[in-house]
């Protein structure tokens, strides 16, 4: 098994209202249909309280080896950089094509994008045009299902900028 090589940081955490998206695959594509409202989670207090964010409830297995559960809410980062992007950053991907949202790790090779493969199964990782793909927001914590709030995998926390 491999080790999971993002290093766990310490962070304050504040209780915020942050809009909720809807749901988001992980090992299966469903249609991207916006919800309304809002959910409190605990977000890191380096993160600006007028930063856009997002929360999505994961639907899927695939992300379970990384430690993000079927049931789980992700928080989202709205803004970012690609120098962001890592290869283990978990994306929220749209595809408008299929109208269809998914979670999924993500590298650039060349002039296309690699989804990574982290589930279970026999798939591998798929070569996509960045173009046909709309990255949607970054990871940056996770509040299992399973516990009373707040819980924070801290080992999605991304760095200070």
């Amino acid at each position: 098994m491999k080790e999971n090589r993002i290093a766990k940081r310490a962070f304050s955490y504040r209780a915020q209202a942050v809009p909720y998206e809807g749901e988001i695959g992980a090992g299966r594509l469903l249609p991207f249909i916006p919800k309304g409202g809002t959910v409190e989670v605990a977000v890191p207090d380096y993160i600006p309280e007028t930063e856009p964010l997002g929360t999505m409830t994961v639907r899927g297995r695939s992300l379970s080896r990384v430690g993000i559960d079927d049931g789980d809410i992700v928080l989202l980062r709205k803004i970012f950089t690609k120098s962001q992007i890592k290869p283990d950053t978990i994306c929220s991907l749209y595809i408008p094509a299929t109208g269809e949202v998914v979670a999924k790790k993500i590298t650039f090779r060349e002039e296309r994008m690699v989804l990574r493969y982290c589930g279970y199964d026999d798939e591998g990782d798929i070569y996509v045009d960045p173009d046909d793909v709309d990255i949607r927001g970054i990871v940056i914590s996770v509040s299992r299902h399973k516990t009373e709030w707040p819980f924070i995998d801290e080992h999605y926390s991304d760095v200070p900028l």
